[in-house]
């Protein structure tokens, strides 16, 4: 069981890493070859596709619930019977989605505040994207197979080789100067890459074999309900992440440039949310037992400890991408794109704060009451969107982070103000602290380094490296100073 959580969490680490650092490679290279504009129509294109995938209906969480359960139990004709129903159930979602599609391909040139040229240009990757996606939606379900038979590291795996076929495709279009069509067409390929690992691995570990169609609706139903809810809420806060550059191209004037500058920045972004992902899944099976045996005390304890151990190591990384800021978008992009440095920080700033909150967060989705926040998610969502329309054409990128700033808080308000003393019962402020002090002292250390003057690069990001070594050192020393941390406590923590 040790090696398993091990092997889950390396490769998790490793196929994130792998990822960012492709994307990072890539986009210099595409806007030298592409430039801004196609770049753009690319972004807005994955956005989409992120957006469409609301349409999963929260089945994913609960046939990875079920499917571990009937396996535990062995009922393994049950386990047929929904996964055929799960496929069928894909099929008809990545109809939907192609649907889509070809409604944006014939009567979507309205939709978009964009030039004919670039909408001809959305046209044909939409066009491309429809055999692909059939691939990504029953691969799912293997993914759920996967995962429930404790194999969920060939899944980040997985990622690898498809981040390997979009670095070859990239090294393709830039060898033989090939068009931007040419170009998306190979990437589109590399989604198909997963599936093909997952059913192999399916066949190798005698987990499933290929799974075809059923019609099962009464057994099927067990998973749908309990999903709906997690798909309500999946749903808000998908929507209010993934909709920001749609916003852009909708409502902004000078849309495909905002939503390349929006892309340089998120890129950052969802390496630093990719690393605090990891922490829900860790605190999620602790704190359902937990809660089921009333343990009061070991619900304080991950709220308080959990939480301020999360945030020690969140403020580590997201301190490292604030100071290096500056380095970071110069290598991505190019010194004329420096400006945007300080919506970097800013954005990294706000998931600073809520990152840290994943003990909460995994208590609160074992607590099953989730209709609050659903509640206050939908509210948040709303009004954040609202302020992103009304300032896209006044502030460009940055009215996407502060609509989705504004949805962060109202979140926080909802946990802090109702489901930790009314749910959890436990002390709002304790947990508060536990965040406060952490990111207190990491500020005090950090914001001082700030007055040390160097031209942005690679130099100055390999001296930025030395120094925030040396303050990471420094952090954890006045942490321990200050009683906030100890070794033997930390040692505790891991092996919980």
């Amino acid at each position: 069981m040790k090696s398993y959580y091990f092997w889950s969490v390396f490769w998790s680490i490793v196929g994130k890493v792998v990822n960012s650092a492709i994307a990072f490679l890539a986009t210099p290279v595409i806007l030298d070859l592409y430039g801004k504009n196609d770049y753009g129509i690319i972004t807005l294109v994955m956005s989409i596709n992120a957006f469409l995938h609301m349409m999963d209906l929260g089945l994913n969480t609960g046939s990875i619930k079920f499917f571990a359960q009937w396996r535990k139990e062995r009922d393994f004709t049950l386990l047929d019977q929904v996964s055929r129903t799960n496929v069928t159930f894909y099929l008809c979602i990545a109809t939907v989605n192609v649907l889509v599609y070809v409604v944006i391909i014939f009567f979507g040139r309205h939709f978009f505040r964009i030039t004919d040229a670039d909408f001809a240009l959305l046209r044909c990757f939409l066009a491309t994207m429809i055999v692909p996606i059939y691939f990504v939606w029953i691969g799912a379900v293997y993914q759920q197979h996967l995962i429930a038979a404790e194999k969920i590291y060939i899944i980040q795996i997985a990622e690898i080789p498809k981040a390997a076929f979009q670095l070859l495709a990239l090294g393709i279009a830039y060898l033989s100067n090939a068009s931007i069509k040419t170009y998306f067409a190979l990437y589109a390929l590399s989604y198909c890459v997963p599936f093909l690992i997952y059913l192999a691995s399916c066949y190798k570990y005698s987990i499933s074999k290929l799974i075809l169609p059923g019609f099962f609706f009464k057994q099927f139903k067990i998973v749908f309900t309990y999903s709906i809810y997690v798909f309500v809420l999946s749903f808000i806060q998908l929507f209010a992440t993934h909709s920001r550059p749609i916003i852009l191209g909708i409502f902004c004037k000078n849309s495909t440039s905002e939503i390349a500058e929006y892309r340089f920045i998120e890129v950052f972004m969802v390496f630093v949310l990719s690393i605090g992902s990891i922490l829900v899944p860790m605190f999620l099976p602790k704190a359902s037992q937990y809660l089921s045996e009333n343990n009061t005390d070991a619900v304080r304890e991950m709220a308080y400890k959990g939480t301020k151990y999360s945030c020690v190591i969140m403020t580590l990384i997201c301190g490292a991408i604030c100071y290096s800021a500056a380095d970071l978008l110069t290598i991505y992009v190019g010194k004329e794109y420096i400006y945007l440095s300080k919506w970097m920080i800013f954005w990294t700033l706000i998931l600073l704060v809520t990152l840290p909150n994943a003990p909460i967060t995994s208590l609160t989705l074992a607590s099953g009451n989730l209709k609050p926040l659903i509640l206050s998610s939908a509210t948040g969502c709303v009004i954040s969107i609202l302020i992103n329309i009304m300032l896209c054409n006044v502030i460009g990128l940055g009215s996407a982070i502060v609509g989705y700033s504004v949805y962060i808080f109202i979140q926080l308000a909802a946990y802090y103000f109702y489901y930790v003393p009314n749910v959890l019962r436990i002390n709002s402020f304790a947990v508060f602290k536990s965040i406060f002090v952490p990111i207190l002292l990491g500020g005090a250390t950090l914001i001082p380094l700030f007055l040390i003057r160097m031209d942005a690069g690679w130099q100055a990001l390999f001296r930025r490296m030395l120094i925030l070594l040396v303050w990471g050192g420094a952090y954890i020393c006045i942490l321990a100073l200050a009683r906030q941390i100890s070794i033997n406590e930390a040692r505790q923590v891991l092996k919980k």
